[in-house]
């Protein structure tokens, strides 16, 4: 039996040239129907797991483009996509992309490596409420089929969100109520 060209009796040629008995042994590879990237997220999740192997569970990917929860299943021979929310990563790119005054006013798409950035501003959000506007900007990016590719931030030009600066107080709370409403729509 082969796994991508890789056989039983390969693997066991590799293992003698080893100094000593490896610590893990691993075969990568993608899922046939799901995309490289996703089947990765899966499969290193329920690898990971403390009771793996599972042979079912409930697995959510929540990243750029993907939020969605999976349902594990027959060891991962099944696994069952269940849609919550497209792009929660880019929802938090953009908020970033809007108070960033470096970041184009249109035709662009928010860098997904900013979703981390503004995720960690949020600590910085003080214990208020967020004003009106800025509940009105991030329910404009909780809409369903939202997408911001490209993100036209010059719509929102009219926000006090708009080049406000990523070390606004402002910013940080519209992250932390964009943080609260990703997770509402999880539960």
């Amino acid at each position: 039996m082969t796994c991508g060209g890789i056989s039983a009796s390969l693997v066991l040629q590799a293992m003698d040239m080893a100094a000593g008995q490896p610590d893990v042994l691993a075969i990568g590879g993608w899922h046939k129907p799901l995309p490289g990237y996703l089947s990765q997220h899966l499969f290193m999740v329920a690898a990971m797991a403390p009771a793996a192997p599972l042979r079912e569970c409930m697995i959510l990917v929540w990243e750029g483009e993907i939020g969605a929860f999976y349902h594990w299943q027959n060891y991962g021979a099944k696994i069952t996509p269940l849609p919550v929310l497209a792009e929660p990563g880019s929802r938090y790119a953009a908020l970033f992309a809007l108070a960033d005054p470096t970041f184009w006013d249109s035709g662009d798409v928010p860098r997904l490596q900013d979703a981390g950035k503004i995720m960690a501003l949020t600590a910085y959000a003080a214990g208020s409420e967020p004003r009106s506007e800025v509940k009105e900007v991030v329910e404009e990016f909780m809409k369903p089929g939202k997408t911001f590719e490209p993100f036209e931030k010059i719509s929102f030009q009219d926000s006090a969100l708009y080049n406000c600066g990523v070390d606004s107080p402002l910013l940080h709370t519209a992250a932390r109520y964009l943080t609260n409403r990703l997770f509402e729509t999880f539960r």
